[in-house]
């Protein structure tokens, strides 16, 4: 076999081209696989296969057409998979969309253009590669974080999961999409073992340490430390709703910024609404909880107008109350009480209303046994809303009897490098709110972190699916707020962390994609130059050929005629 025999990847290309029926078919089936696996309806096994499929069309179309006609089956697959999904305005929905439909497309046309460039053996990793890429950036620098994620198509799938803990979900999503890329080499070969065996090989002994390594770590590898009662309180956030709409308040808590409601009926429904928390607080405590965290924003107090008739200078304003109470309750009940809180503020100092322009600080407030502050954490990230008050993003630490305890609140917990300054942490108890087409996908999600950081995670969550999970991801206990009444979590929890390498090493495995995809870059580059200069080589030699030929039969032609005058 000769050099552009043994380096070309052309061994396991497809041996003949699909006919337009059977590739459109293959394009189809590809776009219904992506829409079972992702955004509001998750397959893990879907989100292995929907590539396949698609490469089989892309590799087989020309770049222009093919990815013409894949990008709008994208953006409308997208419309079926996030309908509803992200809770943001219509325009800016189908802005996000197209975006999303762009970035899931880029790496198909980057396959398109170099799997035929590259040696056999490495031409599947170019999709995983600028799928990791692009995954890494979006997470870094994007507003919503890790949430459109790849990897977090293989929730449930416990033994892929263990890997989290040693390259993050940058590892899940590389192993997915090299399958799908090596998958549709092998088909196009024909199946045939002497054509796709330096692909299959390296694919198949990687997937076989994953999945064994994981089973090994889920099975052998049990947390058996002690653990921690702990109960996670969702307050009946309707009904508080329903009596600011009986008060005036036509929009919820956003209302409040609106003049035209009754004042004694708002401070009165927040009264209800605490008092609530902290009879069901009392109750699960009495029950044998050492530790009690209500959802995000359960304790939502304002900050009342300076000036206005209801903010009486004598009087503690409704945080300082709401602290003092909360206070009291773990000093009696000799309990850690997690209480996050929504400061609804008055920046303006206008009197128009309880509060005119609506700023929000959300934050959780954590009171030790004896009833001391312990710490104060402010929600850092908010999705789509200017509105709230910005922290600093490094999760509260807490030494307890029951181990560290890291507190973040709902949407931070979808950064995961923020969230390993948290792996040194034992428990991580991150209060929530989702809305129900994000629900239950969104909280499982958060299962990754625990994964990635070895430790537990307890997550209360507001309109969605409360839910507690150990070091491995697998549940412990969950409460649905759309089929429960009332909404309480209560979990055993293990108390003892794990070290791992991505907490040691972060996002090492994405900057290794970005190198690889440089050298893939790279060989193609080179290797296109040597076919051009081999190309023009064997031009050049059968010019020559092609004149020698010609002065050796003017030579024969001369000596002939020669010949025959004589």
């Amino acid at each position: 076999m000769n050099e552009e025999d043994s380096t070309s990847a052309d061994r396991t290309r497809l041996n003949s081209t699909l006919g337009g029926l059977e590739k459109y078919g293959m394009l189809l089936m590809g776009i219904f696989l992506m829409i079972l696996s992702g955004g509001r309806f998750v397959t893990p096994s879907a989100a292995f296969l929907a590539a396949v499929f698609i490469l089989m069309f892309t590799r087989n179309t020309q770049v222009r057409t093919g990815m013409s006609i894949l990008y709008v089956l994208l953006f409308l697959s997208l419309l079926v998979r996030l309908h509803d999904y992200i809770d943001v305005p219509r325009p800016v929905n189908f802005l996000l969309i197209a975006g999303f439909a762009l970035l899931e497309l880029l790496p198909f046309i980057v396959d398109r253009k170099l799997y035929n460039k590259l040696p056999a053996a490495i031409s599947p990793l170019v999709l995983p590669c600028l799928f990791v890429v692009i995954s890494f950036i979006t997470s870094s620098f994007l507003p919503f974080g890790s949430m459109a994620e790849k990897a977090y198509t293989q929730v449930g799938n416990y033994e892929l999961m263990q890997l989290l803990s040693v390259t993050g979900t940058h590892g899940v999503t590389f192993v997915m999409f090299w399958f799908a890329a090596t998958m549709a080499s092998l088909w196009a070969s024909g199946f045939v073992w002497r054509r796709c065996r330096s692909q299959v090989i390296p694919l198949s002994v990687c997937l076989m340490i994953i999945f064994v390594s994981g089973g090994f770590r889920n099975i052998f590898d049990e947390n058996e430390s002690a653990t921690v009662r702990i109960a996670g309180i969702v307050g009946e956030q309707r009904a508080l709703l329903q009596s600011l709409r009986d008060a005036g308040v036509s929009n919820g808590l956003n209302g409040l910024s609106v003049p035209g409601y009754s004042v004694d009926q708002v401070t009165d429904a927040l009264r209800v609404h605490h008092d609530d928390l902290f009879q069901r607080t009392r109750k699960e405590a009495q029950a044998g909880a050492r530790i009690v965290s209500w959802a995000e924003t359960n304790g939502v107090v304002v900050k009342l107008v300076e000036g206005s008739p209801e903010a009486s200078p004598e009087a503690p304003s409704p945080e300082a109350t709401l602290v003092e109470r909360a206070s009291v309750t773990a000093s009696d009940l000799g309990i850690y009480l997690v209480a996050p809180v929504a400061v609804i503020a008055d920046p303006d100092g206008s009197s128009d209303a309880l509060v005119a322009e609506q700023t929000i600080e959300n934050k959780l407030l954590v009171f030790g046994p004896n009833g001391d502050l312990l710490g104060e954490y402010t929600k850092a990230r908010s999705l789509w809303n200017d509105r709230y008050a910005v922290g600093d993003g490094e999760p509260l630490l807490i030494d307890t009897e029951f181990g560290k305890i890291a507190f973040a609140i709902g949407f931070d917990l979808d950064f995961p490098s923020s969230m390993r300054q948290a792996g040194e942490a034992d428990i991580l108890i991150a209060p929530s709110s989702d809305w129900k087409t994000l629900s239950p996908h969104h909280s499982l999600m958060a299962t990754f972190r625990g994964v990635e950081n070895g430790l537990s995670l307890f997550r209360p969550v507001n309109n969605g699916l409360s839910l507690a999970s150990d070091s491995h991801g697998r549940i412990i206990a969950q409460a649905d707020q759309f089929r429960s009444k009332p909404h309480t979590l209560i979990a055993n929890v293990p108390t003892g962390g794990i070290s791992t390498l991505y907490t040691r090493y972060g996002d090492w495995f994405a900057w290794l994609n970005c190198l690889l995809f440089f050298v893939l870059m790279m060989v193609s580059l080179i290797t296109r130059r040597r076919r051009n200069k081999r190309l023009q080589t064997t031009g050049l030699r059968q010019r020559e050929d092609e004149r020698d030929q010609s002065r050796i039969t003017a030579i024969q032609w001369r000596d002939s005629e020669r010949d025959n005058n004589l």
